[in-house]
């Protein structure tokens, strides 16, 4: 059967498909035919989507990546696009059934199928599940029971099936991410890093997070071996920066700390970035770290309220920050605090609390953000629509965000007038954001390296250069 792959992920700066990349290696470790059709750097998306019927597909997968950029005041929508891949997609190959997936599918299959007319998706992950469902439809079997399939049921409706994440052992066994199927220079070059994963799934409780739902609510560990393998498999190809795209890269610990040892021992020439919880941040941790090449951190802490801490389901404290913050200062580590405010329970009080920490403790740099974007089935979605704020009927596919009524009307101007009078804090209402400015790219192109808020200081410096 042969199986094409697309990528619909087109948001600039560009974004290396890692979950298609690993599903395509292992449909070809399975001896299935795969083409990748790839439209992040694609010029022309109805001539590279052209491709897909000259490969004479028995199947075809979309991925989709993300619904939308997740920002309340830097909201883009990006469904609209995707939903025309696919029209265009069934237009080419009208008889070719078409199957969903990826991470922003998984957070609302049903209604990503019924607005695309899809013939199947498959929420959670997509290496296993996807290869049952070619040898089902390959032997004329019906697919209905395959993992965490959606499919359309005798009623005429869908149905979801309860995805089954894969164990330990099959990550072992999982193939490096398939590099060769993408132009991966472009990503490199214009996105400013290679990807890779230590661990799939969070065990964490954090009220907005949609990880839990979309990884599963534990974790599964890759070897810190295989782990250091396929990093010096891409730095043969010329690929020495990485971000570890884990939810949190050192829960649990241990594991972080072995992954950082297997560099230090192979003397691995890299530099890296990542999110880290401050919980049980250390000097031993730290000192691992920067021997290991890391190149900043993202505390994604969201407050630095004792109060608005426990209300986001944070694991850590006050304190917690605190003690991280100060190990970084003393031993040199770069590091950001990442705020979110506008969680229920969420008053000028607590926002003040916050700024003040952030002032004492003085971050390489503070990103503020404002609005909680609200998934189906998160924490918040439940408090919400058990408070009455919330319709649970409503839909979620276009960004609804919630904004604590308990915050001031101006609360954003005030934000903006903190930021700028900061030069290490950034916000929604004072920068460009360094996950959807294509000017990013152009830093990107001239080998500029490292974590969002490098690159925003980099955007100011130039801005200030201009003016």
């Amino acid at each position: 059967m042969n199986v094409v792959l697309v990528n619909a992920n087109t948001v600039k700066p560009p974004l290396a498909p890692l979950g298609l990349l690993h599903i395509a290696a292992y449909l070809k470790s399975k001896k299935i035919p795969v083409e990748f059709i790839d439209l992040g750097p694609a010029q022309d998306i109805p001539a590279a989507l052209r491709r897909a019927a000259e490969f004479r597909p028995d199947l075809i997968g979309i991925s989709i990546r993300n619904i939308d950029s997740t920002q309340m005041k830097q909201s883009q929508y990006f469904l609209p696009a995707v939903f025309d891949v696919i029209k265009t997609v069934k237009a080419r190959c009208p008889e070719v059934p078409i199957v969903l997936g990826g991470a922003g599918f998984s957070l609302e299959p049903i209604e990503i199928m019924r607005l695309s007319q899809a013939d199947y998706g498959i929420v959670g992950e997509g290496e296993a599940a996807l290869c049952q469902l070619i040898r089902k439809l390959e032997a004329g079997q019906d697919p209905g029971a395959v993992a965490g399939l959606v499919y359309r049921n005798s009623n005429g409706d869908y149905s979801v099936n309860p995805p089954e994440n894969a164990a330990g052992d099959f990550l072992q066994n999982l193939p490096f991410q398939d590099v060769t199927a993408v132009d991966y220079d472009y990503y490199y070059n214009e996105g400013g890093m290679a990807s890779i994963q230590t661990k799939r799934g969070c065990a964490l409780k954090c009220n907005y997070c949609t990880y839990p739902l979309i990884e599963g609510r534990y974790y599964r560990l890759f070897p810190p071996k295989r782990v250091v393998d396929e990093m010096e498999l891409m730095v043969s190809r010329g690929y020495d920066y990485f971000h570890f795209t884990d939810s949190i890269f050192n829960v649990p610990r241990r594991h972080a700390m072995e992954v950082c040892r297997e560099i230090v021992k192979r003397r691995l020439p890299v530099k890296w970035h990542t999110y880290m919880s401050p919980r049980g941040f250390d000097e031993e941790l730290a000192d691992c770290l920067l021997r290991a090449g890391n190149d900043g951190i993202l505390f994604g802490v969201d407050s630095c309220s004792e109060k608005m801490l426990r209300e986001t389901g944070k694991n850590f404290r006050k304190k917690d920050i605190e003690r991280a913050a100060a190990v970084c200062h003393r031993l040199g580590l770069e590091f950001s605090l990442n705020i979110l405010f506008g969680s229920p329970g969420e008053t000028w009080e607590t926002a003040q609390e916050t700024l003040a920490a952030v002032d004492a403790w003085r971050p390489t740099a503070a990103y503020l953000t404002q609005g909680i974007r609200v998934y189906r089935n998160t924490p918040v979605y439940r408090r919400l629509v058990s408070e009455g704020k919330l319709d649970k009927n409503r839909s979620l596919l276009e960004p609804y965000f919630y904004f604590s009524e308990s915050l001031p009307a101006d609360f954003s101007e005030r934000l903006r007038q903190y930021a700028l009078t900061r030069d290490f804090v950034f916000s929604d209402v004072t920068s460009k954001s360094p996950h959807t400015n294509k000017d990013v790219s152009a830093l990107y192109k001239r080998n500029f390296r490292g974590p969002c808020w490098k690159i925003l200081k980099e955007l100011k410096k130039t801005a200030s250069r201009n003016s």
